[in-house]
């Protein structure tokens, strides 16, 4: 339930209180009260094709969207934080689609990537959502799209 709540949230842009699963909440806390936590430089992104339908699971305030918005690709980046994403929409160098959601259950139709970026986002979920993060990737990615993750197990 906490999820689709989060969901309806992120749709009507009311934030539900409590919405976020416990083990998450502090989070959405540190990004209000710290701000930008992740500082230095982005990391480097692979080559795609110029008009690649690129998505960013945890796109936390910016850093990782700033090196994909160097290329010409289409750029959707999504964080189950609304903080993070209110900082990744002001740290963005040029419009991007933002939106607040859960990376195991993706607002999208089947098959609408070329590729996915996943840095340091699996590190914060329980084992039963690693999997479910890991189905919606595969099913959101088009037939021989990439996935390109980063974390710290």
């Amino acid at each position: 339930m906490a999820r689709v709540d989060h969901i309806l949230a992120s749709i009507t842009g009311k934030l539900v209180r409590n919405s976020l699963p416990e083990h998450l909440r502090a989070w959405e806390e540190e990004y209000r009260d710290k701000g930008r936590l992740w500082k230095g430089a982005p990391p480097p992104v692979p080559d795609l094709p110029a008009g690649s339908r690129v998505l960013e699971l945890g796109c936390g305030n910016g850093k990782t969207l700033s090196a994909i918005q160097r290329r010409p690709w289409q750029a959707t980046a999504l964080d189950v934080f609304r903080e993070a994403v209110r900082l990744c929409r002001k740290q963005a160098a040029s419009p991007a689609r933002l939106l607040t959601a859960d990376a195991c259950n993706l607002p999208f139709r089947d098959a609408v990537f070329d590729a996915m970026f996943a840095f340091h986002v699996m590190g914060h979920l329980l084992e039963q959502d690693r999997h479910r993060m890991a189905s919606e990737a595969a099913r959101v990615l088009r037939s021989g799209g990439k996935l390109f993750f980063l974390d710290w197990f």
